[in-house]
């Protein structure tokens, strides 16, 4: 079965969603329950998705992809696989959390709009390609974002997590623990070679001073 939505079009959905047809978005598809994809969503299409309860919601979109999705309302997003943004992700309120390992997927030419303490993801995000890349990760309660400048290897793809230390505190390099002793960044470099890009921390008030 194939579905599609016209532009400029909103369909909202009050509960749970599975598909098991082919869907091609190019509305404005809003859904406040579980998200199951069975079948096929088209990211040709130019609408977005937006999953916008204040309850928690279940994403569970078999490692496909989306042109364009919203994160909004105030219940935690829990993402069951992979997601491939083709285009833009908007975290607008709450939080995308990674569950089974799933990561986040930020084809090149894809933008993050927002990013805030209220709304950014937990687990692992990866960039793919040239520009300017952003990772927009956060442990639940503070923003954490990493940024990476352009580079000139259009086959770099590579993974950002952050780690929270539940006990203890980082030991080492005497910068890197004044930079946080709590949480450490691990970028996993999987393709191409990150030639002359510059890696921007965020620097979070742990009651600590630095001189």
């Amino acid at each position: 079965m194939l579905s599609e939505f016209g532009t400029q079009a909103v369909l909202t959905v009050p509960d749970s969603l599975v598909n098991t047809g082919t869907i091609v978005n190019n509305g404005d598809l809003r859904i406040s329950g579980a998200w199951i994809n069975q079948g096929t969503y088209d990211a040709t299409g130019t609408g977005k998705i937006n999953f916008d309860s204040d309850l928690p919601q279940t994403i569970n979109h078999n490692n496909q992809s989306f042109n364009k999705l919203v994160i909004s309302g105030t219940g935690e997003k829990n993402f069951l696989a992979n997601i491939t943004i083709e285009s833009e992700l908007a975290l607008q309120s709450s939080n995308l959390k990674s569950a089974n390992g799933a990561k986040i997927i930020l084809l090149e030419g894809s933008i993050v709009i927002g990013g805030s303490d209220a709304s950014h993801v937990i687990g692992p995000v990866e960039h793919q390609g040239l520009g300017n890349w952003i990772f927009p990760v956060g442990n639940g309660t503070t923003y954490l974002p990493v940024e990476i400048s352009p580079g000139t290897d259009a086959g770099d793809h590579a993974t950002l997590t952050l780690n929270e230390l539940t006990s203890g505190s980082l030991t080492g390099d005497q910068e890197l623990t004044e930079l946080s002793s709590k949480r450490y960044w691990e970028l996993l470099l999987s393709q191409g070679t990150l030639t002359n890009r510059e890696l921007k921390l965020p620097l979070s008030d742990e009651g600590r001073s630095y001189k």
